[in-house]
C-alpha cells in the first residue's frame, strides 16, 4: 500500500508539471510589442530651417543704435529722417543666412544694409559688405541693389517712394542680392565670413519693416 501511494504521488506531480504554460520557462524570448518599432517624427538627418524675426513693428530689442540719428517706430515700420549717418546694428552675429527686409526710401535717400560687419562700432564698406539703397548715387556701380566695391547692379531697380523687398543670401563666400524679385548682384569674396548686420540712414528718409533672417 505504501508503494502504491508513493507511485500515485510521483505520477501526479509529473502531470502537474506537464500542464505548466511554456511562458514560465525563463529561457523563452519575450514577444515583440504589437505594431512594430515606433519611427521618429523627424528623420534624424533632416535639416530644420530656423527663422529669426528681428523686427515686425513691436520693438527694437534685437538692435543697438549707432550714430546721432533717431529711429522711431510708426505702426509696423521703423523710420529715420536725417542728414547724418547712423545705424540699427543687430545684437547677434550671423554667418550664413538669408536676410529679408522691406524698405521705403524717400526721394534721393542714401541708405543701405551692411552685413558681416567686423566691428559693430565702426560700420563702413571696408569693414562690412554694403548692399546699397541709393537710386541716385553719383556712381552707377553703387546704386540700389549693388554690393559696393564688389558687384554693381545688373539692372536698375527704382525704389524711391515705394515699399520694396530686399533679400540678401550670404552662404560662405557667395552673396546674392534680390530686389523686388530681380537678382541685382552676385559677389564672391571670402574676406568677411561672419558678423552683425546694420540698417543704415545716411541722408534723407528711410523706413524698414518685416526684417527677418533665416539661418542656413
Amino acid at each position: 500500500m505504501k508503494t502504491l501511494a508513493f507511485a500515485t504521488i510521483v505520477f501526479g506531480g509529473l502531470a502537474v508539471a506537464a500542464c505548466q504554460p511554456a511562458g514560465n520557462d525563463t529561457g523563452a524570448e519575450e514577444p515583440a510589442p504589437m505594431g512594430g518599432p515606433v519611427e521618429p517624427a523627424t528623420p534624424p538627418n533632416a535639416e530644420v530651417p530656423e527663422e529669426v524675426v528681428l523686427f515686425s513693428g513691436g520693438d527694437l530689442d534685437s538692435f543697438d543704435t549707432l550714430g546721432e540719428p533717431e529711429w522711431n517706430i510708426i505702426d509696423d515700420y521703423v523710420e529715420s529722417e536725417s542728414p547724418s549717418r547712423g545705424f540699427l546694428v543687430s545684437k547677434d552675429i550671423y554667418t550664413n543666412f538669408s536676410l529679408q527686409a522691406e524698405f521705403y526710401p524717400g526721394p534721393g535717400t542714401n541708405s543701405g544694409i551692411f552685413i558681416r560687419c567686423q566691428d559693430p562700432n565702426d560700420i563702413t564698406s571696408q569693414t562690412c559688405y554694403e548692399i546699397n539703397i541709393a537710386d541716385t548715387n553719383d556712381n552707377p556701380d553703387s546704386r540700389t541693389g549693388s554690393v559696393v566695391g564688389y558687384a554693381p547692379p545688373r539692372v536698375p531697380v527704382p525704389s524711391d517712394g515705394q515699399w520694396n523687398t530686399m533679400v540678401i543670401v550670404a552662404d560662405g563666400p557667395n552673396i546674392t542680392v534680390t530686389v523686388n524679385g530681380t537678382v541685382t548682384a552676385e559677389a564672391n569674396d571670402d574676406g568677411l565670413l561672419s558678423g552683425p548686420f546694420g540698417l543704415q540712414i545716411n541722408g534723407g528718409l528711410i523706413r524698414f519693416r518685416n526684417v527677418r533672417l533665416g539661418l542656413l
